[in-house]
């Protein structure tokens, strides 16, 4: 007889920009009133809440037996476990869809095979309900986010976040009405050179040491 129970613990998951997610699982297992020990061959599907659609399996289902064929090998310490559901650094482990999270209902099922008794579904089905997750910019589709969508000085909160103490801003005002609204103190002038006239048949030559600055409608 195979008993098996699981710890209450939530399950937590992540979806990532390239369409897949990740979804972490801590179990205890039970063979014969006693805990298991060793190396246990697992499998994995995801389903929905009334069981009419498979919506992952850890590996292919090639022989439509609603049952993944190939095991995922998972060490258990006094019968208890941890993996990694959709880590695909682990072998026989597919990536899970991203789109198998918008399940309205989303549940775990999981068999086990402890080397002697062949493989056993365990009951019942656990429910995923996150603890937390986080979803990535790949997840949302390009040029959803416009800026009718931001808030309308966030730009300007965002400025004055990121300029350091003492940051020095160059205009070509004396007494630029925007920087000193924004409490910018004007403390030096720097006259600009008059500039050498030449012949107009020669080709201008480059002026060094200066820079240029464009306001607008002229340097």
């Amino acid at each position: 007889m195979l008993v098996t129970s699981f710890l209450v613990l939530p399950f937590s998951y992540a979806l990532f920009g390239q369409g897949s997610g990740l979804l972490n699982f801590q179990g205890r297992v039970i063979v014969k009133d006693s805990v298991f020990e060793g190396i246990g061959q697992f499998k994995f599907a995801l389903v929905n809440n009334n069981d009419s659609t498979v919506l992952w399996f850890n590996s292919p289902d090639g022989d439509g037996d609603d049952e993944p064929d190939l095991p995922v090998s998972v060490p258990v310490t006094s019968g208890l476990y941890s993996i990694l559901l959709g880590d695909t650094e682990l072998a026989n482990m597919n990536p899970i869809p991203a789109e198998t999270f918008s399940a309205e209902k989303l549940y775990l099922r999981v068999w086990f095979y402890d080397q002697l008794n062949g493989y056993q579904q365990l009951t019942p089905d656990q429910r995923v309900i996150p603890s937390g997750y986080a979803l990535m910019a790949g997840t949302v589709p390009d040029g959803a986010i416009t800026t009718q969508k931001l808030a309308p000085d966030l730009f300007d909160n965002l400025t004055e976040s990121i300029s350091p103490s003492g940051l020095t801003v160059v205009s070509n005002q004396p007494q630029d009405a925007q920087l000193l609204a924004k409490e910018y103190i004007p403390f030096m002038s720097v006259p600009a050179p008059s500039w050498r006239s030449g012949p107009n048949s020669a080709e201008l030559l480059p002026r060094f040491g200066h820079t240029a600055i464009w306001n607008g409608d002229s340097w």
